[in-house]
């Protein structure tokens, strides 16, 4: 009687697993899809020049990225409280007050969550070398 009640639970159990697991990655298929098409289509509009503090190194709205490098994690942290900015992410590598001078390194400002970004530019968004 108990076999038989294991063996009914297994046959149960078995295709559900495969359910779930089959949904579940189609699921992660289709978000990481959705995530690289989303973040390319964004970035691919995107060229970063060198600095450009005579034109407060051109905010873009809609991404929230300054087009001109920036310099210093300083600066940028500047550039960023005066749009609204007033948190450093805090997953940096880079301290807000850095002075360090960074050749490659872009600003970005999210508004609606108060989050200031220095990261390096990959060198295909950047008309420099």
């Amino acid at each position: 009687m108990i076999k038989l009640k294991r063996n009914l639970i297994n046959s149960i159990l078995q295709p559900s697993i495969l359910v779930y697991c089959t949904i579940f990655s189609i699921f992660i298929y289709q978000t990481i899809d959705s995530y690289k098409y989303t973040n390319n289509n964004l970035m691919d509009k995107l060229t970063f020049t060198k600095p450009c503090p005579e034109d407060d190194y051109r905010f873009h709205n809609a991404t929230g990225n300054f087009l001109c490098v920036v310099p210093t994690a300083k600066l940028c942290f500047k550039l960023c409280q005066k749009l609204g900015c007033t948190e450093w992410y805090y997953m940096s590598f880079i301290p807000s007050g850095s002075n360090v001078i960074k050749n490659y390194h872009r600003c970005r400002c999210f508004p609606e969550y108060h989050f200031c970004f220095y990261n390096s530019v990959p060198r295909r968004y950047r008309n420099f070398d």
